[in-house]
């Protein structure tokens, strides 16, 4: 890591150095034509000085406008500084220009016409004003590298640490250490990556603590009628009349049976969290979709009413579960649906009623019984999966505890979640909430 930053702050000096040398040069050359114009304008008046007062005001004037831009102007013969090319060039343009030894500034040779005549136009090395100049310009030079080159270690120093910090939480992670996380704070963070990551070790502790659990469930679960299969192997006799023969094979199919659904649940549960489960959502009116639900209710030994506009109005809503659109997959609700009636069913006294209420941009599909509920500190408890009450809702009651882990896992798709309360008829009131579709809420 350590080399990959050393590159990254050799590339951007890299960069401002040419960036830097990029705008000398073109000030450079502005400069330099900036100064032409001014030159220009300053032989253009020397001749006509020349023509009106002659030579020696002509010099005169040189003279007095090289002491006020503390510079050396004097005609010369342009044949003892200048080579034949910078001669013809002279001739051609009626002006060269090429760098003064020892100053970053140019000195100009230009071709006045009045007196026919060139001038030398240079900077004067002996005057105080220019190597202070000099000097400031490299001052300023240096100076400016310094100052970036500092910000820009520092910068990377800080990076650099964050980075090392967050490397660190990955190698805890590398070796089962799950509970690491990275550091957040401003001046820890690295943008939005350290919350990724948190959520991201938060999602993978949840996700190998529920698989240890799960297996742990299956071990337990798959071993009663493992034991009792076995049981009733062993309890065959050779003599056994056709009466009791039956009822062993009967008793062992209720078994092979238990298990085959419990394997059903668990590949169920695990595409389920996985997300290998299809998923199609569709806009979906809730009245007639739960009107065509009511099949649901056969078999269950309570009372089963489905009456969602009635609920609605009760639920302070007035007319706004009449008609209400709702974005979810029919198959993967009518399922958790079935899971929650069947919940229900194990516990009410007499009766279920299944409804709808909206709220906000929410919908709660929700199942309502009469039984004895479920304490507020369980509500977040049965869950998670094979977890089940310990006193009214016992195991007894049958199911594995996969019922409502199913659910939730089904809401978790729909971008919704499970929500378990009391109920209006006295015992609990367990509801998929579900968003509306975004057009509104009216058919």
């Amino acid at each position: 890591m350590a080399r990959i930053f050393f590159t990254l702050y050799a590339g951007i000096i890299a960069a401002v150095l040419l960036f830097w040398n990029s705008v000398i040069y073109l000030y450079g050359e502005r400069d330099m034509i900036e100064s032409q114009r001014i030159l220009q304008g300053y032989t253009a008046l020397s001749g006509m000085i020349y023509e009106l007062e002659g030579r020696e005001a002509w010099l005169n004037a040189l003279k007095t406008a090289a002491d006020i831009n503390l510079m050396i102007i004097e005609p010369v013969d342009p044949a003892q500084y200048l080579n034949t090319q910078e001669l013809a060039q002279l001739k051609q343009q009626g002006g060269f220009f090429r760098p003064q030894e020892g100053f970053p500034w140019n000195e100009y040779f230009l071709y006045e016409q009045a007196p026919n005549e060139v001038v030398w136009v240079r900077y004067d090395s002996d005057k105080e004003y220019w190597r202070q100049s000099e000097e400031v310009f490299q001052i300023v030079k240096y100076g400016f590298f310094c100052i970036i080159a500092i910000a820009l270690a520092l910068w990377i120093w800080t990076f650099h640490r964050k980075l090392s910090r967050l490397e660190q939480t990955a190698e805890q992670l590398s070796r089962g250490e799950l509970s690491g996380r990275a550091p957040t704070g401003f001046f820890k963070e690295v943008g939005g990556l350290n919350k990724a990551f948190n959520h991201m070790a938060e999602r993978l502790e949840q996700l190998v603590s529920s698989h240890k659990r799960l297996t742990n469930a299956v071990a337990h679960e798959l071993r009663t009628p493992i034991f009792r299969l076995r049981c009733q192997l062993e309890l065959l006799l050779p003599d056994m009349s056709q009466q009791e023969l039956d009822e062993f094979i009967r008793s062992m199919d209720e078994d092979l049976v238990e298990l085959d659904t419990l394997v059903d649940e668990l590949l169920s549960y695990a595409r389920m969290e996985s997300g290998r489960e299809n998923f199609s959502p569709a806009q979906t009116p809730l009245d007639a979709w739960l009107n065509q639900q009511q099949d649901l209710a056969r078999g269950c030994q309570h009372s089963v009413s489905f009456d969602p506009g009635v609920q609605a109005c009760c639920s302070g809503q007035g007319d706004v579960g009449k008609g209400v659109n709702a974005e979810f997959d029919p198959n993967l609700i009518r399922r958790a649906l079935s899971n929650l009636i069947r919940n229900a069913d194990v516990y009410a006294e007499t009766e279920i009623v299944v409804g709808y209420e909206v709220r906000g941009k929410s919908v709660l599909i929700y199942v309502d019984d009469d039984g004895p509920g479920i304490p507020e500190q369980d509500r977040e408890r049965i869950l998670q999966p094979f977890e089940r009450l310990d006193v009214s809702r016992t195991r007894s009651s049958g199911g594995y505890g996969l019922g409502l882990s199913i659910c939730r896992e089904i809401a978790s798709l729909h971008q919704g979640r499970i929500l378990i309360s009391d109920s209006i008829l006295g015992g609990a009131r367990i509801a998929l909430e579900l968003p509306l579709v975004a057009s509104g809420a009216k058919l």
